[in-house]
């Protein structure tokens, strides 16, 4: 499902514990968190799915006490989880994005390629990540992409600052 929506997020949210599955939702059009947080939740994948060619939007936004249970995404037969807290598939513009959460039942030896996204060739603008990650740290990326731009994207792992990534090769 493509999804070409203006949307904006007017109050904060708490999920409250609730878990959110899998999407294969395509982002087409903007999603505006006007700075407001969604909050307490486990996602058992990306919260938005995809965002779609070029024209996808995901800005203003604080994911806050968000958990990524990694317990039905990652099988013995890949070698690294393939789904940011935000999206899988970024080709689109993510902005002004705080996620303060906890990567879950994450088995030793397993990467974590990109706590934004997974793949893609987003623009990728004032970010912080601040995870902690319950299981291996083999290798954990604000993004894992093959182009695109990165400016002011944050990574802290167990509260300790990881990077400051102002472009691609510094992944």
């Amino acid at each position: 499902m493509v999804l070409f929506p203006y949307a904006v997020l007017l109050n904060d949210i708490d999920m409250e514990g609730a878990e959110i599955p899998a999407t294969a939702n395509y982002l087409r059009g903007t999603f505006d968190g006007l700075g407001h947080t969604i909050a307490n939740c486990t996602l058992q994948a990306s919260l938005f799915g995809n965002l779609y060619q070029n024209s996808g939007v995901i800005k203003n936004l604080q994911l806050i006490n968000v958990i990524q249970d990694c317990t039905n995404i990652v099988t013995t037969s890949v070698s690294a989880v393939r789904y940011g807290f935000l999206v899988q598939t970024a080709n689109g513009t993510i902005e002004n994005i705080l996620i303060k959460g906890e990567v879950i039942n994450m088995p030793e030896g397993i990467a974590h390629w990109g706590l934004i996204c997974y793949n893609g060739t987003p623009v990728i603008k004032n970010a912080i990540v601040n995870v902690k990650s319950m299981g291996s740290t083999k290798k954990l990326m604000a993004a894992n992409i093959s182009g695109g731009t990165l400016d002011g994207v944050y990574m802290v792992l167990n509260d300790k600052t990881l990077a400051s990534i102002s472009n691609v090769t510094d992944l």
